[in-house]
């Protein structure tokens, strides 16, 4: 029956980051919570930072993003940091919290480092 529920209902997804479901018919609310378990060490978490970075600096730099400076860097860093650790209560987690509230804030210093280098049209000469 969720099979075939699911192939009448949900008719796709749209978006190339953070994919949204395209849906024909009534939706509801969900009495309980969802476990999202996307990484599952940290090889896989930097395999998916580096594929998805790229996609994400390239919307942004699509949508006419203001121009990168070196202020933006700590910013955003900090911001993801606070977001994931207080707002989204990473803290409860212990170390892993703080494993994964430092790992989003080097996630947004990558996207933001390729958008940089999209903007300026560089590379970074390897050593």
């Amino acid at each position: 029956m969720k099979g075939c529920l699911k192939s009448r209902i949900l008719k796709g997804w749209k978006g190339q980051l953070h994919e949204s479901p395209i849906i024909e018919g009534s939706i509801g609310e969900l009495d309980g919570y969802i476990f999202h378990f996307t990484h599952r060490d940290l090889e896989s978490m930097l395999d998916k930072t580096i594929e998805w970075s790229s996609v994400e600096a390239l919307l942004r730099y699509n949508s006419g993003h203001p121009q990168i400076t070196w202020w933006r860097f700590p910013r955003v860093m900090i911001t993801a940091f606070l977001n994931s650790y207080i707002k989204q209560q990473g803290f409860r987690a212990g170390a892993v919290g703080v494993v994964e509230s430092m790992y989003q804030s080097f996630s947004m210093f990558i996207t933001y480092a390729k958008l940089w280098e999209l903007q300026h049209n560089v590379k970074l000469k390897k050593q």
